[in-house]
C-alpha cells in the first residue's frame, strides 16, 4: 500500500510540477500570436485545481513563467501540493513550445521537500489558453502535468487538453504565428 501511496503522491507532485513561476523577460502576448508581439513563444501564470485520489483530496497549484527564443527555452516552472502529502518542487524549464493557444513544457527538479520528486528528475507539463477567466472570475484553461524519470530538452506534441482550473489563469502568446495549427 505504501508503494501505491508513492506512486499517486507522484502523480499529483508531476502535475504540480509542470508548471511554476520565474521572470521570462517578456511581456506574453494575447494567446493566439496573430502576427502581433515579439517573435518567440512565451507561457505565464499560475492555477489551481483540486485532486481527488483514492487516499484523499489534494489542492495543486502551479505557476510558469517561460519563454523560448531563437529555439532556447528558458524560464522557472513551480508546484506545490497539499492535503495527504505536503509537497513543494520547483525548477527551470527545459523545453517549451506553443502553437496557437495550446502548450508543451517540460522542466528539471531543482528545489524538492520531497523524495517522490527528486532533483534532478523532470516534469512535462501542457495545457490550453483558452483566454481571460469569465465576467465572474471563473477560469476558463486547462492544464495537465506529470512526473518524468528525467526532463525532456524537445517537447513532444501536447497528449490532451488537460483538466479544468479552479482558479488562475494561464497566458501563452505563439512567436511563429505562420505556422499556428499547420501540420508539418
Amino acid at each position: 500500500m505504501g508503494k501505491l501511496y508513492s506512486i499517486l503522491a507522484g502523480g499529483f507532485v508531476a502535475i504540480v510540477l509542470a508548471l511554476g513561476a520565474g521572470p521570462a523577460a517578456a511581456v506574453p502576448g494575447t494567446g493566439n500570436g496573430q502576427g502581433n508581439g515579439p517573435p518567440f513563444d512565451i507561457v505565464r501564470g499560475g492555477g489551481e485545481f483540486p485532486f481527488v485520489t483514492p487516499f484523499g483530496r489534494l489542492q495543486v497549484a502551479i505557476q510558469a513563467d517561460g519563454i523560448k527564443k531563437k529555439g532556447v527555452a528558458s524560464g522557472s516552472f513551480s508546484a506545490t501540493i497539499r492535503g495527504i502529502v505536503n509537497i513543494d518542487i520547483s525548477g527551470s524549464i527545459t523545453c517549451l513550445e506553443v502553437d496557437g493557444s495550446s502548450v508543451v513544457l517540460s522542466g528539471i527538479v531543482e528545489q524538492t521537500n520531497s523524495g517522490i520528486a527528486p532533483i534532478g528528475s523532470g516534469v512535462i507539463a501542457m495545457g490550453i489558453d483558452n483566454g481571460a477567466p469569465g465576467p465572474d472570475g471563473t477560469p476558463v484553461d486547462t492544464v495537465l502535468a506529470l512526473p518524468q524519470g528525467r526532463p525532456l530538452y524537445t517537447c513532444p506534441e501536447p497528449l490532451s487538453a488537460g483538466v479544468q482550473l479552479t482558479k488562475g489563469d494561464f497566458v501563452t502568446h505563439d512567436g511563429d504565428f505562420r505556422t499556428q495549427g499547420q501540420l508539418p
